[in-house]
């Protein structure tokens, strides 16, 4: 999208030059942020899926311990402790998350297309 948007403002720099403007048309959009939002939009949900599939293994691994002992490896250093922790806390606020959008929308229902929504 950036490049589009450089390519756009050089064409109209260069504006006398026939190549210049046919790349200018080529990279022309109505509006850029529209295509920003949506990719803005994407790398949210990419990121948050693969938040929520390394939580489920962590998770995963976490239930699958046999015995005391062995939740306890989970633990043992500082880094690991962060790492189970923020497993337990990523499973949490996946749960609560959705429902907390639901809430929200529903509570917003008729008022979506307004900015006086809480």
């Amino acid at each position: 999208m950036l490049f589009k948007i450089s390519v756009n403002i050089l064409a109209k720099v260069f504006s006398d030059y026939r190549y210049a403007r046919n790349m200018g048309i080529w990279a022309y959009e109505e509006n850029y942020l529209v295509n920003f939002g949506r990719n803005i939009v994407k790398l949210f949900m990419e990121s948050y899926f693969d938040i929520v599939f390394c939580a489920c293994l962590n998770f995963w691994a976490l239930v699958q311990c046999k015995d005391l002992n062995d939740f306890k490896t989970f633990f043992g250093t500082p880094l690991d402790a962060l790492s189970s922790t923020m497993t337990l806390i990523y499973c949490l606020l996946c749960l609560i998350y959705p429902i907390y959008g639901m809430v929200g929308i529903h509570n917003n229902q008729g008022m979506l297309h307004t900015r006086k929504c809480q």
